[in-house]
């Protein structure tokens, strides 16, 4: 007996719909629910008289018992029994005679395989019948293959067909389905092998019934119509009484409920909306198991942006969709492995391997391993085989004791990295079969304790409440360790190399499929849109509807086009794949979703809305970005973040330290002062003898210089050429004692030797410049420590320079700058520039018998000058002192060789209190928990972000404007800035400087 009934929405959810069944039989992905819909609908006793079971589990049935049931290959094994098919016959092909057997080619084999299996096609006459001479050749080859593949499949397993055709045939010695009283339900349409199965099930007497969507669109239903059709021709083939309706009789499909259409302006706009009615929908009484949010194409682009934007708003959610075996560690962790030994050590591939926290190295141990690769730009086999000598800090302070001690931590944690790694390639290079590769990678993982890692991965996971990613740690282990099995077992005596043997092993791993029950049932649901079938779903919201996507009819990844398949087609075979069945399954899947439940519908306005959108729809053409129910991305919401003020002084301490540098770093954008001084992120750099290492080496080398000038009576009694002598023999001296282990080293001896002609050229010009000013060099490295005006200050002065009138002593602020940085007042204003007069006014306050005198920037760097092209050497020197000029500020009256700005004393007063008053703003703005992003923009389009290390986690942010100020300009804004902290007496009592 046969029995069609037809359904649409409103009556799939009634308890009379489903007859008494003994057996429910659904789609695969559908059993778990369909025992929730037994439940629901007729009770928990449902289960004792119904049965549900899914075409895979009848087949294990009947088959184990009429003894058939012999090893059945799994999709991994049948990877492993093509690649022997298509070597077998490899010298025989004509089309694909240039093909090597790659995995990529294999899996293409096997899917086509598969697709003909359903579809019951005859190969051979296939070829015969085509008009086409491509398609001739390429169905003949196909059909040599997978000849092959049967016959090793039969040697295997003792039958080559496919489990669902031999369940077929043997029902008929079977007790199953016997009389019972079988319903199908939740299917659009059936394979070939699954119709067979239906047949046998009929001529056992059995009482069948299917229910199918036959009302609505022609486009709609045209999948079930065709299933329709040909379960009544199996019926009448077999003599079966049938009953079912005529399909000209059926009443049109009505959508039960109104579906609002939206268009949005990107994807984070589409999750911001669908978080903002999930939202809605909760507070209004919604148990979030009732909701789905889901995408033609979720796994994409929307699957990140959604679970962020969810995660951000507190949603409960389960994430439906395929997970991606080879992402997860341990896989990463073997085909890692095989990418470092046969692509020779790459620098990435190690450090994939090594983040897994797998290999037996930490996090934090591989933190210092990369770090050193990047210091010293490790690369290739040859240098991971080195050992490793160099400091970790770089070239400079090599030969500390603590740099010493980093160097041997560090060598060991190569060494114990690379020693399994050195030991499975030798095992590799000596394996000559598939079988003794298998034995070599089951070596490194026993080498590493790979299970007793993972075993302890799992049980910390289950410790802190993440079930999911516990159980998936267990479940890895076994799905590797079946794959090498599968691997031992298939191909072990097959001759066979590393390389490939890795690239082999990387598509067998993707085959299996990481199933982990959900951690709970009441989340809402972010699947792909056919993963939409819950009976008790009452909310839907369909993202990335455009036409584009939606139906996804692109062709598929297959040996044969969608022409070919056509022509297929006209000789009376049509694939399961075929463009239009993909066209009828999206078109039923359309029909299907869109009259679930309430429904919105959301598309990208710069494209166009499915026209598989039921007509008639709410549409809406207002972008649904233009109102917020919950705040917004942190990237657009940043400039407003302040951390709390106990998140602050644990950060910077109950009263912030501040240098020059920092009150430089936070004027310049606090987000970057919060990343650098707050977390401390410190930003990775190559070792070399770049600015901040020139400096150093300057500071020490101008230092001595100085002190033997002076001891010889000062710069304008010592000869030029008697200076450039003495700046090469502290040069010298500075890398006897500071470099010595670094000059060992070939690169870093040539680049030194370059700096010491250029370090003794600008010493003589610092010198000439000394000789003509009337300051004196007074003390070098400056240790600046205390409070200055109340706020913890510390720093170091590069030198003081000191000018002695009467009984006055007046002190200078130098710095040596080897960047392209001029003094300017105008940045003063805006608390940019500060750091001198910070020093200036925290040095005299520290030693009241000094006077404040100004400040001065010396450059201490090397340029390239543009001249004609034969320029003498007078013009080059003339070009470069130009560009070498310092600059700064100085008290009128206390030099004659224009070293700077002229400032009075009232104006120089006016400036410490500024400074005081900035830096008092810094502090307690740092200690309220400022963080936002305000980077400033200069009127010649320069910014801090153009050299910011910290620009990829910000992901840069609006910028504040500033206007250059000239002459009264200048002063006016710092007369105003301190007008506004004090009265007018105290303002003016402020302003003297003694």
């Amino acid at each position: 007996m046969l029995r069609i009934i037809s359904k649409d929405n409103s009556i799939e959810h009634s308890p009379g719909l489903l007859p008494a069944a003994d057996i429910l039989i659904v789609p695969e992905q559908y059993s778990h629910d369909a025992e929730r819909e037994l439940a629901a609908l007729y009770g928990d006793s449902a289960c004792l008289t119904t049965e549900v079971l899914t075409f895979s589990r009848i087949a294990t049935r009947v088959l184990t018992e009429v003894g058939a049931n012999r090893l059945i290959p799994d999709k991994a094994a049948k990877i492993l029994l093509m690649r022997r098919a298509f070597l077998s016959v490899a010298d025989k092909l004509t089309v694909y005679a240039g093909q090597t057997g790659s995995p990529e080619f294999l899996e293409k084999l096997l899917a086509l395989h598969d697709e003909f299996s359903i579809s019951k096609a005859n190969l051979s006459d296939l070829a015969d019948l085509s008009d086409d001479a491509v398609l001739a050749r390429k169905l003949a080859d196909i059909s040599l293959i997978f000849a092959a593949f049967t016959a090793l499949s039969a040697l295997r397993c003792g039958d080559g067909r496919d489990k669902l055709t031999q369940t077929a045939e043997h029902l008929t010695n079977s007790n199953f389905g016997k009389n019972a009283k079988i319903t199908f339900d939740k299917f659009s349409d059936f394979t070939k092998p699954e119709l067979d199965v239906i047949a046998a099930l009929m001529r056992k007497d059995a009482e069948i019934t299917v229910l199918l969507y036959l009302t609505g669109d022609d486009d709609a239903i045209e999948l079930p119509r065709k299933t329709y059709f040909a379960l009544r021709q199996i019926a009448e083939r077999n003599g079966v009484p049938a009953a079912y309706p005529e399909l000209h009789k059926l009443p049109p499909n009505e959508f039960a409920r109104a579906i609002r259409v939206n268009p949005a302006a990107s994807i984070a706009d589409e999750c911001e909306y669908a978080a903002r009615n999930v939202l809605r929908w909760l507070k209004e009484g919604v148990k979030p198991s009732e909701i789905a949010v889901t995408a033609p194409k979720y796994g994409g682009g929307y699957d990140a942006v959604c679970r962020a934007i969810f995660k951000r708003y507190g949603i409960p959610f389960y994430r439906d969709i395929r997970e991606d075996i080879l992402s997860k560690p341990v896989m990463t962790l073997v085909t890692e492995l095989y990418e470092i030994i046969s692509g020779g050590w790459r620098y990435e591939h190690i450090f994939r391997y090594v983040k897994t926290n797998l290999s037996g190295i930490t996090l934090e141990e591989a933190d210092e391993l990369e770090n050193y690769c990047l210091t010293w730009n490790i690369k290739g086999e040859r240098q991971w085989m080195n050992e490793w000598k160099m400091s970790p800090r770089g070239y400079v302070d090599a030969d500390t004791p603590e740099a010493q001690r980093a160097v041997k931590r560090i060598e060991k944690i190569h060494q114990r990295l690379i020693a399994p790694i050195v030991a499975f390639r030798k095992l590799n290079r000596h394996a000559a079969t598939a079988g003794e590769l298998v034995n070599a990678l089951y070596s490194h993982l026993q080498n590493i304790n790979l299970a007793s890692r993972l075993e302890e991965k799992s049980a910390e996971l289950l410790s802190i409440g993440e079930e999911k990613m516990s159980a998936e740690y267990s479940r890895l282990w076994d799905i590797l360790i079946t794959a090498l099995e599968t691997l031992f077992t298939a191909i072990g005596d097959m001759p066979m190399e590393y390389t490939e043997f890795g690239k082999l092993l990387t598509v067998l791993l993707r085959q299996y499929e990481l199933t982990v029950i959900p951690p709970a049932l009441n989340r809402v649901r972010l699947c792909d849109l056919a993963g939409v079938r819950e009976i008790y779903l009452k909310k839907l919201i369909v993202m990335g509807t455009a036409y584009t996507a939606f139906p996804n009819i692109d062709s598929t990844n297959s040996l044969l086009s969608d022409y070919e398949r056509a022509e297929l087609d006209t000789l009376g075979m049509e694939l399961h794949n075929g463009y239009t069945r993909r066209y009828e399954r999206e078109a039923y899947l359309a029909a299907r979703v869109f009259n679930k439940c309430d429904t919105i519908v959301t598309y990208l306005k710069s494209d166009r809305a499915s026209f598989l959108i039921p007509s008639g729809s709410d549409f809406s053409e207002e972008v649904i970005a233009t109102e917020r129910y919950a705040p917004k991305p942190v990237q657009s919401r940043r400039e407003a973040l302040s951390l709390s003020e106990t998140a602050a002084k644990a950060l910077y301490g109950e009263k912030p330290s501040l240098s020059a540098s920092k009150t430089e770093d936070f004027n310049s954008c606090k987000y970057s002062f919060f990343i650098k001084h707050g977390l401390r992120a410190k930003q990775l750099k190559s070792a070399g003898l770049d600015a901040p290492e020139f400096g150093t080496l300057m500071h020490y080398v101008l230092e001595r210089v100085s002190k033997e000038v002076a001891a010889r009576g000062g710069f304008g009694d010592v000869a030029a050429n008697d200076v450039k002598c003495l700046a090469e023999k502290f040069t010298d001296a500075y890398a006897k004692e500071r470099l010595k282990y670094s000059l060992t080293n070939a690169r870093f001896a040539f680049l030194f030797n370059k700096l010491r002609a250029e370090v003794a050229d600008m010493v003589v010009f610092i010198a000439a410049e000394l000789a003509a000013s009337n300051f004196e060099p007074n003390e070098f490295e400056v240790n600046i420590r205390g409070e200055f005006s109340g706020i913890p200050l510390s720093g170091v002065i590069d030198r003081v320079d000191a000018l002695a009138l009467e009984d006055t002593l007046f002190v200078r602020v130098t710095d040596y700058k080897t960047g392209a940085r001029e003094f300017s007042l105008s940045d003063v204003c805006y608390g940019l520039g500060i750091q001198m007069l910070v020093y200036l006014f925290a040095y005299t306050e520290f030693n009241p018998d000094n006077k404040p005198a100004g400040v001065y920037y010396t450059p201490v760097r090397d340029l390239l000058v543009s001249a004609n092209r034969r320029p003498t050497d007078e013009l080059i020197a003339k070009e470069r002192k130009a560009k070498l000029k310092g600059s700064g500020l100085i008290l009128e009256g206390l030099s004659e060789d224009k070293a700077g700005k002229l400032v009075t004393a009232e104006q120089l007063g006016k400036l410490g209190r500024y400074v005081e008053n900035t830096l008092r703003d810094i502090s307690a703005a740092i200690s309220s928990g400022a963080i936002e992003t305000d980077p400033y923009l200069r009127p010649n389009g320069r910014s801090p972000c153009d050299y910011c290390g910290y620009i990829a986690i910000c992901g840069g942010a609006e910028k504040r404007k500033l206007v250059t100020l000239k002459g009264s300009d200048v002063w006016e804004k710092i007369d105003d800035g301190l007008r506004r902290r004090f009265s007018a007496a105290e303002f003016s009592a402020r302003l003297n400087i003694n």
